[in-house]
């Protein structure tokens, strides 16, 4: 694709053209005082009149393709159309002569490599019919700066390799004033105080190589086709200090690759429609400072881009709908530092390379990139985003990578993710500010999130996990700080979980000790750790086993008489070693958690439920247990 030669829109080669002309100028002035008069109409032209008053070039027979004719000095105030039938000459130039305007049919019949009508003084129209029977490769008509009105086909049927306009007083584009040109590598416009452009003023104009750049002018508004029927590789629009708006079909019916709308102070608003209709456009760039309203649609659907570039020092809201049905090959960037609201349904369509989207203020709404593809990455990496990114942030959204590494946030909602599609392989960057995700947000996700992704945590594993009811657990190939998971209890002080022992339950995340760990109901019970719901208590076994935890809410069975296992007296004291009746609920069976079993842990169910933890034998603990029923 064609690329824009930023030196042009940045006016350098206006600058260029400015100290020539004035070389120009410097050069006449001085032939003036050193010849005291003016000088004779070259070999083979005939004039009439007095030279300064009132002289025309009437006729001139020139057929030498080596030769160069200079008729700037000569103080030519009119040319008689035709009168260069039949020339064939290698250059032509007239600077300052001190015609008021150039006739239709002037140069018709006339063969020349290369013609410098520049620094024209008095010059203020070119008129229709101007360049009419002309076949030229180079034309310079720069620096005329009295230059008012071209009129509707002055360069009609033209076929040049580039013309230069530079640096008039061209204020009005009629209808067909450039039209039906041909032009191989460049027209310029630049310098001019162009401002109001009529649909149709380059209606049939073909451009071949480089863009057209209206750079320095005063238009105010765009709109209406006022560049249909151009075709170029790009058109730059830069440095125009008045334009205020891009209207509804301001582009219609222009053929470029590429549009630039750069260094424009006072862009305020972007209109529906204002690029539509724009046929091979690839590539959109906008750099606007003042720019608050951007609208929905102002983009064309479905329009193949490779790429697109939007930034405004002022644009704090989008509308919904303002970068829909994209379909973009290379690269979104956007920069909007006052940006606060992203509403919903903001972005959609597809995008084969990255979006950045820069701000300093952003808070997202639920489903903003509703229906967006992101083949590459979604940047969000140096927005705030807010205190907490808010549930379905990503809703409907399909992308390759989300990094969100320097963004502010320090919370994610419990279905933040949800409804979020990452590419397999793709990574979900968190911000260091982050050090907690709830459980809902990524290992308890209904339906699971992320499937396939890898996360990249770095804020995890600090003192916040620390606190009770949180643990860190391992999660997409990384370790998060999250809620306690049920099955497991978390006490203050540690980041490891510790699972609820047999006979209970957890259903829920968050239990911070194991009293938070539900017992299962009187005659049932399990023999596991780590349950999560009470459908793992099943019916205490015949008989109920005496060495195994789990069973401490079962009624034991055995004869009426005798005394192994415990009852109660008829003082109502419990006794541990008395033959059951179904009264005792007390079990001390220690069993051992951690690797290396290092850790014993014994539990007393009932009326005197304590946790015992001890670094020596099991059995020390049952007998501190056994204390306890007593």
């Amino acid at each position: 694709m064609h690329t824009m030669h930023r030196e042009a829109a940045n006016g350098v080669v206006t600058n260029a053209t400015a100290m020539r002309s004035l070389a120009r100028i410097l050069v006449l002035a001085a032939t003036a005082v050193l010849c005291g008069a003016w000088s004779d109409l070259p070999d083979g032209c005939n004039g009439t009149g007095t030279p300064g008053v009132d002289l025309q070039l009437t006729r001139c027979v020139l057929n030498d393709t080596s030769r160069r004719v200079s008729l700037g000095e000569c103080g030519i105030v009119s040319f008689l159309p035709g009168c260069f039938e039949g020339c064939d000459v290698g250059e032509l130039y007239f600077p300052g002569a001190l015609v008021q305007e150039l006739p239709g049919g002037m140069l018709e019949g006339l063969t020349v490599r290369t013609l410098g009508a520049y620094s024209l003084p008095d010059l203020r129209t070119i008129r229709a019919g101007f360049t009419r029977g002309l076949s030229v490769q180079t034309m310079s008509m720069d620096s005329s700066e009295g230059l008012r009105v071209i009129e509707p086909f002055a360069f009609q049927y033209l076929e040049v390799v580039s013309l230069d306009l530079m640096l008039g007083n061209i204020t009005h584009l009629a209808a067909d004033s450039l039209s039906d040109m041909r032009v191989a590598w460049a027209l310029s416009l630049q310098g001019n105080p162009i401002e109001h452009i009529e649909s149709g003023a380059f209606r049939n104009t073909t451009i071949g190589r480089w863009p057209l750049c209206l750079c320095s002018s005063r238009v105010t508004t765009v709109a209406n086709g006022a560049f249909s029927g151009l075709s170029a590789p790009g058109l730059v629009l830069n440095r125009n200090d008045r334009l205020q708006a891009l209207g509804t079909a301001a582009f219609s019916g222009l053929n470029a690759s590429e549009i630039q709308v750069t260094r424009a102070p006072a862009l305020t608003t972007i209109l529906p429609g204002a690029f539509h209709d724009v046929q091979s456009l690839r590539s959109v760039t906008v750099e606007a400072d003042a720019l608050t309203t951007l609208s929905a649609q102002w983009l064309p659907a479905d329009a193949p881009l490779d790429s697109l570039r939007v930034s405004s020092q002022a644009l704090t809201t989008l509308a919904a709908a303002s970068f829909q049905a994209l379909r973009v090959a290379g690269n979104v960037t956007l920069t909007f530092p006052a940006l606060t609201t992203v509403p919903m349904s903001t972005f959609s369509g597809a995008v084969g390379g990255d979006v950045v989207l820069r701000n300093t203020s952003l808070v997202l709404s639920p489903q903003a990139f509703e229906g967006l593809t992101v083949q590459g990455r979604l940047d969000l990496s140096w927005s705030p985003l807010g205190a907490t990114l808010p549930d379905y942030a990503f809703k409907g959204l399909t992308v390759g990578t989300l990094d969100l590494s320097h963004s502010a946030m320090e919370g994610v909602s419990p279905q933040a993710f949800q409804g979020l599609a990452i590419a397999q392989g793709g990574e979900v960057i968190l911000a260091q500010s982050v050090q907690y995700l709830p459980a809902e947000a990524c290992v308890l996700a209904n339906p699971e999130v992320l499937v396939g992704a890898r996360l990249v945590a770095p804020g995890m594993g600090g003192t916040t996990c620390k606190a009770a009811g949180r643990a860190m657990v391992n999660w997409l190939n990384t370790q998060v700080c999250t809620d306690c998971l049920p099955g497991f209890y978390c006490p203050a002080g540690s980041a490891a979980s510790r699972a609820c022992p047999p006979g209970t339950y957890r259903s829920t995340p968050g239990a911070t000790g194991v009293t938070s760990c539900t017992s299962c109901p009187r005659g049932t019970g399990h023999a596991g750790v780590g349950a999560t719901h009470s459908g793992a208590c099943v019916a205490c076994p015949d008989p109920v086993p005496a060495s195994k935890p789990g069973w401490g809410m079962c009624e034991a069975h055995g004869s009426d008489t005798g005394s192994d296992t415990g009852s109660k007296d008829d003082d109502g004291a419990h006794h541990p070693h008395k033959k059951s009746k179904g009264l005792c609920t007390c079990s001390f069976v220690g069993y051992c958690v951690g690797v290396p079993a290092a850790r014993c842990v014994c539990v007393c169910v009932g009326v005197c439920a304590r946790v015992y933890v001890c670094c020596v034998l099991c059995a020390v603990c049952c007998v501190l247990c056994a204390v306890c029923c007593v």
